[in-house]
């Protein structure tokens, strides 16, 4: 299925429509609890300020059904500059604290374990197990080689089996060790949002779009899996 196209050429529009379209979904969504999930990057900072901005638009009693899951994480420990979890915890999450809406509880970054084989990775799994086992709604951004979460083109990540997340020592892109929601997890959520924003990322716009690209070597093309997928862009590709 097809993921419904949002174009703005201002960002700030954008993402507003997107926040619209976030409030709508856990609004409509059934369930005492809907897990997010969200990804650390560029592109997500623009759209996180912009949540926190109208986080008071949705009210308490929403905010507090949700639980916040990392899509992907660099194998680092939290306080790192690399950390995916510290940033959106910086951008959004400890301001949801500090005004209420939500708490600590409602928070699940991924905790690195060098002890274990798999890094924590297993250990995550089931914290989201407790949680219902699924994403009902995703963020991510997408890279330049077109790659979602830690799923890269023609790489094995993306056609790891898994259910849930996984870990690799070899990542395309630095740094090399990395976990990440599987392909399969990210194609259970209920609704995934999408963001190809700035020139860098119009070949990947391309690729998307391109029928005769293969989701092994374009795994963005995953968001059409999804029931409801939503493309957030400001690259005019298309006429009209």
């Amino acid at each position: 299925m097809a993921a419904s196209l949002l174009y703005q050429p201002d960002q700030q529009t954008l993402f507003s429509a997107a926040a619209s379209l976030f409030f709508g979904e856990v609004t409509a969504a059934a369930g005492s609890e809907l897990v997010v999930a969200l990804p650390g990057g560029r592109s997500i900072v623009g759209f996180l300020k912009l949540l926190r901005a109208r986080a008071h638009e949705l009210p308490q009693s929403a905010w507090s059904r949700l639980h916040f899951f990392m899509i992907d994480e660099r194998l680092v420990p939290l306080e790192d500059d690399q950390s995916n979890y510290r940033l959106v915890h910086e951008q959004v999450l400890s301001a949801l604290v500090s005004d209420g809406l939500i708490q600590e509880k409602q928070l699940h970054p991924f905790l690195l374990d060098n002890e274990s084989k798999d890094f924590g990775v297993g250990r995550y799994g089931e914290e989201l197990t407790r949680h219902g086992g699924r994403f009902q709604i995703s963020f991510v951004g997408v890279g330049e080689d077109a790659h979602i979460a830690a799923l890269f083109p023609n790489h094995h990540s993306v056609a790891n089996p898994a259910p849930l997340f996984i870990s690799m020592p070899d990542s395309p892109k630095p740094p090399p060790a990395r976990m990440t929601a599987s392909k399969a997890l990210i194609e259970r959520s209920d609704s995934l949002f999408a963001i190809f924003t700035g020139e860098a990322k119009r070949e990947a716009f391309l690729r998307y779009l391109d029928p005769s690209i293969p989701e092994q070597a374009c795994p963005a093309k995953i968001i059409d899996r999804v029931t409801r997928g939503y493309v957030l862009t400001d690259l005019k590709l298309i006429a009209g």
